[in-house]
């Protein structure tokens, strides 16, 4: 009976696609235009060029990304709550044009420090949307046995966006000034959204699809009622707040780290085209790095795949801190993205895992939400610390040091839940 029903429902819809793949493949190109990679991860090639304009320190322009950040995680739980009422499709597809559309009024953003501040404030409240989220809840619900695997590849595209994000932003900046490649990457931004309406899908059951494209299995493949915890359920768990700590750090600690590292190479004589090469670094490792995690994921226990990956950071901001430059700057960067792409990788995994897909959205939106806080204020903390000391060694060493306290907390996981 659900093989009939799965049928008629394609047959009702001959254009639509319904390889679970496919929804893996959009979601890799949506996520490669989301605000990670265009404001987080391009901001250290901007950050010159608003200091020669406007005349700022580094603390006072990280403070606008901080900003961005932060504003976005005020409003993610709501965007969670949407991403679960209208359904994943619709909200990515709006979510992108909206994001689009402001990163492309960059264009306009005055030379005033407070107007400053202000237009990245707006930026964030409307990229909150622009995020892994409803690329994260589609991919849980095409794919279980698999789950891990296909979530690694479609957060590999937020490696892919890190990876040439900077390079574009290099490239357009040297054309069109920094204002105009913002512009440019606005644009690229619209381009992914026609790709998004014919490959992304909510759910097999809306397109006669099967759960890990396996037609034999019926579980999930109609479903009314998706199996899971309701928000407050989630919040009554130890896991939760376990969670919600140790994202928190390693979000301070890593995007404080890689958002300046183009800065600090400077510092040390390495030219622009070089340190923006090395940064690019990240993305590539970041890349590997959630295909890896995803891999892993599906055969090994979540908690002990985080500590894994979480040795690598530690090791690169220890390089840096002690003077890392050329190759070692190099190592330190895949380090440091191999952390930070597992760690993504880890949330919608474990918010999956832990507690269901019922109040994906929602659930997903704090653990994020907190998550981009830490990638907030890690940039800031690494900015003021700089103003001050001059110097970017002490702090990395804190962040080490904070990041092994990340990988306790993991180890007080406890097992996933049966929702079978």
């Amino acid at each position: 009976m659900v093989d009939n029903d799965n049928n008629n429902r394609a047959n009702t819809q001959p254009m639509r696609v319904t390889n679970a793949w496919s929804v893996v493949f959009a979601s890799t190109l949506g996520l490669m235009v989301t605000q990670g990679p265009v404001m987080t991860f391009s901001f250290g090639v901007f950050l010159p060029s608003f200091e020669s304009e406007f005349g700022w320190n580094r603390g006072q322009i990280s403070l606008a990304l901080t900003l961005t950040i932060l504003s976005a995680a005020v409003v993610m739980p709501l965007a969670g709550r949407l991403l679960d009422g209208i359904g994943a499709r619709r909200f990515a597809l709006w979510a992108l044009l909206i994001f689009g559309v402001s990163v492309m009024s960059l264009y306009f953003v005055p030379g005033r420090l407070a107007l400053f501040y202000a237009w990245f404030v707006v930026i964030g409240v409307l990229a909150a949307g622009a995020a892994p989220g409803p690329f994260a809840r589609a991919v849980s619900a095409w794919f279980d046995r698999k789950r891990g695997l296909a979530l690694g590849l479609c957060m590999a595209g937020v490696g892919i966006g890190a990876a040439i994000m900077p390079l574009i932003a290099r490239s357009a900046t040297a054309a069109f000034g920094w204002r105009g490649a913002y512009v440019v990457i606005g644009c690229l931004i619209l381009i992914v959204i026609p790709v998004l309406f014919w490959l992304f899908h909510n759910e097999p059951g809306d397109v006669g699809g099967y759960v890990d494209n396996d037609s034999t299995a019926e579980s999930g493949n109609a479903q009314k009622q998706l199996p899971g915890m309701t928000r407050s359920e989630a919040f009554g768990q130890r896991t939760f707040w376990l969670l919600l700590a140790a994202f928190l750090i390693a979000a301070f600690t890593i995007n404080g780290t890689t958002v300046h590292l183009v800065p600090l190479l400077l510092d040390r004589g390495v030219t622009f085209e070089a340190a923006a090469g090395t940064a690019s670094f990240i993305g590539l490792a970041l890349i590997f790095g959630r295909v890896l995690a995803g891999y892993l994921l599906d055969r090994v226990f979540a908690p002990y795949v985080a500590i894994g990956f979480l040795c690598g950071p530690i090791l690169g901001m220890v390089i840096l801190a002690q003077g890392g430059s050329g190759a070692t700057a190099i190592l330190s960067a895949a380090l440091l993205g191999l952390g930070v792409g597992a760690e993504v990788d880890l949330i919608a995994y474990m918010a999956s895992r832990y507690f269901g897909l019922r109040s994906f959205g929602e659930i997903y939106g704090y653990l994020f939400g907190v998550f981009i806080v830490g990638t907030g204020l890690g940039p800031l903390a690494t900015g003021m610390a700089f103003d001050r000391m001059g110097d970017y060694s002490a702090i990395f060493i804190g962040f080490a040091v904070l990041l092994g306290l990340s990988c306790l907390l993991m180890l007080r996981l406890g097992h996933y839940p049966d929702y079978s």
